[in-house]
This record gives C-alpha cells, sequence and structure tokens, in this order.
C-alpha cells in the first residue's frame, strides 16, 4: 500500500522499506545501518522533548508490499519527554528461538518539524565502531499523518559540504565494516535546530524525494 503525502516540496508517493534477510530488521537499523553514509549528532536534535498521546503512536506498525511486509511495535515509554520504545522480533537461528530487538527513539520539536534520535549504540553492534559514532545520535525528521508514520533522512552529502565549508562544527569519519563515511555534527542542540530551523528552506538538508513511510495495522499494544 502506497500513500501520497503533501509536503512543501511537492507531492511524493511515498513506499515501504525494502526487505533484507526476509525484512528481519526493523525501520532505523536498515534505514541507517545499510551501508550508506549517515549524518548524526553528538547532540540531540530538536530544542524541547515533543509531549506525545499514546493513541497516535502506541500499536503495530508494518512496512512494504505485501510479499516482503514486516512489522515492529512502537510503546510510548514517556509521553511527557517524547520517548517511544520500538522493538521487532527477530530469529536467533544459533538459539533457535526468537529474540526481542527494542530501543528508544525520543521525539523533539524544532520550530516547525519534529525530529527522531537514537543513541548510535542502541542498535549498532559493530565492535569496531568509531568511538564518535558510538556517543552519537542518529537523528531524522519524522512525521505522524493520517495513521502513517513518514521518516525524512538528512542528506549526508548536504551535512559533509557544510562541515567541510566550517558553516557546522563536525567531523567525517569511517567504520571498518561499512563503505561510504559518516558526518558527526558537534553543535550543541539549540545551533543545530536553529539551523535547520532557518535553512530548511533550501530543500537540500534531507533527502526529500525519499521517504520511507509506515502504516499501524494494529492500534494499542496487543
Amino acid at each position: 500500500m502506497q500513500k501520497t503525502v503533501k509536503h512543501k516540496y511537492g507531492y511524493y508517493r511515498c513506499k515501504g522499506m525494502k526487505s533484507i534477510n526476509c525484512f528481519m530488521f526493523s525501520l532505523i537499523v536498515l534505514f541507517f545501518l545499510s551501508g550508506c553514509s549517515t549524518v548524526t549528532s553528538l547532540n540531540p536534535v530538536g530544542t524541547n522533548p515533543l509531549q506525545i498521546e499514546k493513541e497516535d503512536w502506541e500499536g503495530v506498525w508494518c512496512s512494504g508490499a505485501e510479499e516482503e511486509k514486516g512489522v515492529f511495535f512502537i510503546w510510548v515509554r514517556d509521553k511527557d519527554n517524547g520517548i517511544l520504545r520500538m522493538g521487532y522480533v527477530e530469529e536467533d537461528k544459533k538459539e533457535k528461538d526468537l529474540t526481542l530487538i527494542k530501543f528508544d527513539v525520543q521525539l523533539r520539536k524544532g520550530k516547525s518539524s519534529v525530529f527522531g534520535n537514537i543513541l548510535h549504540k542502541e542498535i549498532d553492534k559493530e565492535k569496531d565502531i568509531n568511538e564518535l559514532l558510538e556517543k552519537s545520535y542518529l537523528w531524522f525528521m519524522i512525521m505522524n499523518v493520517d495513521g502513517s508514520i513518514i521518516i525524512y533522512k538528512p542528506n549526508a552529502i548536504t551535512f559533509k559540504e557544510l562541515v567541510e565549508e566550517g558553516k557546522l562544527k563536525g567531523e567525517t569519519v569511517s567504520s571498518s565494516k561499512r563503505y561510504g563515511s559518516d558526518i558527526v555534527l558537534f553543535e550543541p542542540t539549540d545551533k543545530i535546530t536553529e539551523f535547520i530551523d532557518s535553512h530548511d528552506d533550501s530543500g537540500k538538508l534531507f533527502e526529500w524525494k525519499s521517504p520511507w513511510t509506515f502504516r499501524r495495522i494494529v492500534k494499542g499494544i496487543p
């Protein structure tokens, strides 16, 4: 199922995630850790925590076409501080059992946008991960529209240029088990959020034409 979402840069047909290993990975793991360049931050993005309601977020969510559908759960852990607990079930072939994988996402708001933040080390299990990456937050723009979650990934090429030009403080790092470069931003929360809010009209900060969308199939936690 696809959904057309209106954004100030136009209308985009939001597709689900592509399957990997029969889609045993869930949204952020696949979206950010599939080997491509990412933009992370030593400080969470978004000036203040977003107050959230259980009826808007809790439930079972899915993505992908019928033949590559995957599901994950969202539970509101702290509604006043915008913290979601996300989880999915993965097959443990060694133990011949099922394992629950879970991590927290904090939703924070800017002037006109909402951002999700996940501590990198919660979901990247590489033993040789760069120390800066381990301490940084994976972040993204997120929208909850009519029962669908839409995620926009920051544009790594744009942020790499901003760091190289000295417009943002940061560093380019790499990990031996991944290809591509990762950009770690050093700016404090207020400054990076203000920069995004004031430059968002450029249309270059996020991958607007490649959003990922997820729809809720069950409201509440079964």
